[in-house]
């Protein structure tokens, strides 16, 4: 039975970094991907692939990352990181989302194409709170291999965290972090 991922591309339809959903589509594919399916223009991918026991869920989580990649690459001819999550871990992520959701506050999660950079990510954002509050601007919390964020809104760029998650290490290379709004996660999950 194939199982349905979840690719977020890192930086896509921003910083001239264009990618149109319905070349995306082909583009993915072209590579052999069945049942594709982007969500919003903000490089969100839902594609089918093989089923994976337990045993072997990194290497296909990493099989899969591997190709759509190469497939963004090899189509745009610029490597684009891409966290890949199955679309139950999805769910289950939305579903433990810690804070109330008002009016005034943006909900995001913070996702990474490798466990570890959560774990640096919650080590400074630790050590951020030690440091003194943030002035109600924002909350953090950390999750099963995600970061949640709720930010004030207008404060989604200047804040302490949102300094600290822009750093080069978290945002550029081969491994990277991407955030997305709660509400994007909700319709990739529907």
């Amino acid at each position: 039975m194939p199982t349905t991922w979840v690719g977020l591309l890192r930086g896509v339809n921003v910083g001239g970094n264009t990618i149109k959903s319905a070349d995306l589509v082909a583009a993915l594919q072209d590579a052999g991907f069945a049942r594709v399916k982007t969500v919003l223009a903000s490089g969100n991918v839902l594609v089918e692939g093989p089923n994976e026991g337990a045993a072997q869920e990194d290497s296909g989580r990493a099989e899969i990352r591997r190709r759509l990649e190469s497939a963004i690459d090899v189509r745009y001819g610029y490597g684009v990181a891409v966290a890949v999550v199955r679309l139950d871990e999805m769910q289950a992520v939305i579903d433990a989302y810690p804070f109330d959701e008002v009016p005034d506050r943006h909900p995001y999660v913070t996702f990474a194409t490798d466990r570890a950079l959560i774990d640096a990510l919650a080590e400074e954002a630790a050590a951020l709170r030690a440091e003194g509050p943030t002035a109600g601007a924002e909350r953090l919390a950390v999750g099963d291999g995600v970061m949640y964020w709720e930010v004030a809104k207008g404060s989604s760029t200047d804040s302490p965290f949102a300094k600290i998650s822009s750093r080069a290490r978290y945002r550029t290379g081969a491994e990277a972090i991407t955030t997305r709004n709660l509400r994007t996660l909700r319709k990739l999950v529907w």
